[in-house]
């Protein structure tokens, strides 16, 4: 009848135009997903993977304190896992089950590796010690991260050695004085290819831990490259030669995704 045949018409003209709408979608969904850039070696262009771990263990720990921090960890964790598809990263606002001692010393025990990210007050932070000294009696491989901006909680090294050895552990505040004093740290940036320098230079720390793993053939050096394309924007002359200068001594860089992660 009349009836079931404009409900028909109306049908086929709703599946027409999802498929009009669906398909260019998935798409553009496509080919931005392969553009996504990841971390892969210089010279060959191979992917660079995270080390297999036991399930519920993470590559990373991220350390911060929640009143100056916690954006900035965020956004670590996003970049990270973003970066090297298949990276477990542990932030506690996401992975801690319970805020106990023990329970933030399991997590520790958990991490291949623990990223300190440095801003002020972390030191007067009782759950930031505990990570930080379980992290030191552990053996832990540490990344320092300092944050660079005053407006988001900065601090100069000479304030955090000294809140350090005020609050933490003889042991923890050796350790963390001797990264700093041998200039072992990362200065976090926000800006452009600043900010992938920043992340270069974690994940190559990381890298230096064990934490990643290019996938070589047996008897080949791991050369890599964490780079990106075009300079910072709104830099001058001498920001877009600090950063070629930078890049050039980096051994990792991003370029399209490609595969998805490897399989243990």
């Amino acid at each position: 009848n009349a009836y079931e045949g404009a409900v028909g018409a109306a049908l086929i003209a709703l599946c027409v135009c999802a498929f009009l709408v669906g398909v260019p979608l998935l798409l553009l969904a496509l080919r931005a997903e392969r553009a996504r850039r990841v971390l892969r070696l210089r010279a060959s262009g191979s992917r660079v993977y995270p080390k297999c771990i036991p399930p519920h263990h993470y590559h990373a720990f991220v350390s911060h304190v929640w009143a100056t921090g916690q954006n900035q960890a965020r956004a670590l964790k996003a970049a990270l896992t973003g970066a090297v598809p298949g990276l477990r990263c542990f932030l506690d606002v996401d992975d801690l089950r319970a805020t106990t001692r023990d329970a933030l010393a399991q997590a520790v025990e958990e991490a291949e590796a623990v990223v300190v990210f440095l801003t002020e007050g972390y030191f007067q932070s009782g759950n930031c010690r505990v990570e930080l000294e379980c992290a030191v009696a552990m053996g832990k491989p540490l990344v320092l991260v300092l944050e660079t901006a005053p407006m988001h909680g900065a601090a100069s090294i000479e304030a955090l050695k000294s809140a350090c050895a005020a609050h933490a552990s003889p042991e923890a505040a050796e350790t963390v004085g001797g990264l700093l004093d041998a200039g072992a740290c990362v200065r976090w940036h926000r800006e452009g290819a600043f900010a992938d320098e920043s992340l270069v230079e974690v994940f190559e720390s990381l890298y230096e831990a064990g934490v990643l793993e290019p996938a070589l053939p047996p008897g080949k050096p791991a050369e890599l490259s964490l780079g990106w394309v075009g300079a910072a924007d709104g830099a001058g002359p001498s920001g877009e030669a600090l950063v070629t200068a930078l890049r050039a001594q980096r051994l990792l860089s991003f370029r399209a995704r490609g595969p998805l992660a490897r399989a243990c």
